[in-house]
């Protein structure tokens, strides 16, 4: 609803109509405020689900437990204020007792009383569950956030590209079947702990997402979308970065096709070193390094 009622505002914007920009300019600062003040959990620092319902275990509105993985998908909105009292929920994803698991990223910390406790079957097949496998779509999400950080939010100083890169990666080998030839065909969930998908369900097959080129395009790439007329990339590669080139072309933006090249030492593509950006096929923007142009 946040984003909506900000694009609804900048809609009428461009309509001219003010009042109603101002209007739903309104209603979406009023659902941020209320956002940050009702989710926000101060001790475990860390946006945080509350119940919907009473039941005789808990009552509503009552905060659940402990953390989730689905406490930092509000970066990928850049819903939340950018302040260190925030970004410090990014923590919680770089501990390996936390939210990284050795595998993957965890939808539930170790801590939670029934972390990967498995209570679902389909048969004698396991079911997909919320309760610590990683999930790929939610991983999406939050590299999502992660480049939205990185790119937008000056008061943090927790995440860095190398830490992009790194999950980044670790996504990445979960697409390949470790037992299979390592075949393509990512999976609905898997094991944090050790190597390997759980749910063998016929469904679960080919799970792929469409943001996952999202996350080369607008993060490693780092073609950065805007509203204006201006194109902006940065790159969320780490200096002193094992991949050494890439190239992408005929990306359709604002009606023109855009290409950006990385070559580290100008022998990949013979056109020289460094980063260049190409808009209908003329170069616009060089420089010798990896960073924002």
């Amino acid at each position: 609803m946040l984003r909506l009622s900000q694009a609804i505002s900048k809609v009428a914007t461009l309509a001219g109509q003010s009042d109603v920009a101002t209007d739903y300019s309104n209603r979406a600062a009023a659902l941020k405020s209320r956002f940050q003040a009702d989710i926000w959990n101060t001790t475990l620092t860390h946006f945080i689900d509350r119940h919907q319902s009473t039941t005789k275990c808990v009552k509503y509105y009552q905060p659940i437990r402990g953390r989730e993985l689905v406490g930092l998908v509000p970066w990928m909105f850049n819903m939340p204020d950018d302040s260190t009292q925030y970004a410090a929920s990014w923590r919680h994803l770089l501990n390996t007792s936390e939210l990284a698991g050795p595998y993957g990223m965890r939808t539930n910390e170790p801590s939670y009383q029934y972390y990967m406790r498995q209570y679902r079957y389909e048969g004698s097949n396991p079911e997909c569950q919320w309760n610590g496998p990683v999930w790929p779509y939610q991983t999406t999400q939050v590299l999502l956030g992660m480049a939205n950080l990185l790119n937008n939010y000056k008061q943090q100083s927790i995440v860095s590209k190398a830490d992009y890169m790194n999950f980044l990666r670790q996504y990445t080998k979960l697409h390949y079947r470790v037992n299979q030839n390592n075949v393509l065909n990512l999976q609905e969930d898997y094991y944090p702990d050790k190597a390997g998908e759980i749910v063998g369900l016929s469904r679960s097959h080919h799970y792929f997402h469409s943001g996952y080129v999202d996350l080369i395009m607008n993060g490693l790439v780092g073609i950065r979308p805007r509203a204006d007329d201006v194109i902006e990339v940065n790159p969320l590669i780490p200096d002193g970065s094992s991949l050494s080139y890439f190239r992408v072309e005929n990306v359709p933006y604002h009606g023109h096709l855009v290409a950006v090249q990385w070559d580290a030492n100008g022998s990949r593509y013979g056109q020289g070193a460094g980063l260049r950006i190409e808009v209908d096929g003329k170069v616009v923007a060089s420089s010798a390094t990896l960073g924002r142009l």
